[in-house]
């Protein structure tokens, strides 16, 4: 607003077999929108790391050139045992390791980083489109 620009936010909500199944088609076919930001929170927490390595392609595929891709895990929750057995609430947690292994396989290593929240619970894995690459 400040500059006088509108940005143009486009929420888009599907289930994450529903992003796999496009992604498999989109790989035949031509996709044409791409996207400044994708960002995935509170997914991966639930998923395997084979289903979380095929979205991270898919949404990296979306990014237009110089774009960022931002997903986030917990890692090392300090409650983790109390929310497993009061709760029945598990989580997959995964370390630094374990994140960057979910990085797309097109990704230069280069455009791939780890930030983790203040608490340190929070880890998320930064991923930029290269600028010639789409």
């Amino acid at each position: 607003n400040r500059f006088g620009h509108r940005t143009q936010i486009q929420l888009i909500k599907k289930t994450a077999h529903q992003l796999i199944k496009q992604g498999e088609r989109s790989v035949t076919s031509s996709q044409t929108e791409k996207y400044d930001l994708v960002y995935c929170a509170g997914l991966f927490d639930y998923l395997s790391d084979k289903v979380c390595r095929k979205l991270m392609n898919i949404f990296y595929d979306m990014l237009a050139p110089g774009g960022l891709l931002l997903a986030t895990n917990v890692d090392d929750h300090p409650s983790q045992n109390e929310m497993e057995y009061f709760l029945e609430w598990t989580l997959i947690h995964r370390n630094n390791e374990k994140m960057l292994g979910l990085a797309p396989e097109k990704a230069k290593p280069d455009d791939v980083k780890l930030i983790r929240d203040p608490s340190g619970i929070n880890i998320f894995l930064e991923v930029r489109q290269s600028h010639g690459e789409s």
